[in-house]
């Protein structure tokens, strides 16, 4: 009888260790999970903190040879004064575009996480999605299905 009571206490001693391995890894978990997903959160806010304001096309490379692509976009954009396009956003979702000073069009956008831009005419519904390469208080870079890479530098 005595070796069965030592036993028992060493079965339950072992069986208190998983537990408490259990709830330690479960810990874990739990806090990595919330440190993850407030750094996704935080980083959505921060880019659309960061995008507010002024910016200038500073380039534009073209990665692939879309008739699409060269016959509409290409023939208003591609000329030496590329530059004087300029694109204000704004904390309430609207571009506003303007060339050599002078208002030229609005638009819409809003975030799909930190790496995904959407944008749309006041009019039209359908939304163009841009990958937003990178992001920070000097520099846009926005990159479209076509993969052309535009490539903006902030004014303020």
């Amino acid at each position: 009888m005595k070796e069965s009571i030592p036993g028992s206490l060493k079965q339950k001693s072992i069986a208190m260790k998983n537990v408490i391995i259990v709830l330690l890894v479960a810990a874990v978990g739990a806090g990595v999970y919330f440190y993850f997903s407030r750094n996704q959160n935080q980083s959505l806010a921060n880019s659309e903190e960061l995008i507010i304001g002024k910016w200038k096309i500073d380039s534009l490379v073209i990665n692939n040879d879309s008739s699409e692509l060269r016959d509409g976009l290409l023939s208003n954009l591609l000329d030496s004064s590329l530059n004087k396009y300029q694109f204000e956003f704004r904390a309430d979702s609207f571009i506003l575009q303007t060339y050599n000073g002078k208002p030229l069009d609005s638009s819409r956008y809003v975030f799909a996480g930190n790496k995904n831009l959407f944008i749309w005419g006041n009019p039209d519904t359908s939304k163009t999605k841009w990958n937003v390469d990178r992001l920070d208080s000097t520099i846009l870079i926005l990159k479209d299905a076509d993969s052309a890479t535009f490539y903006f530098q902030r004014l303020e």
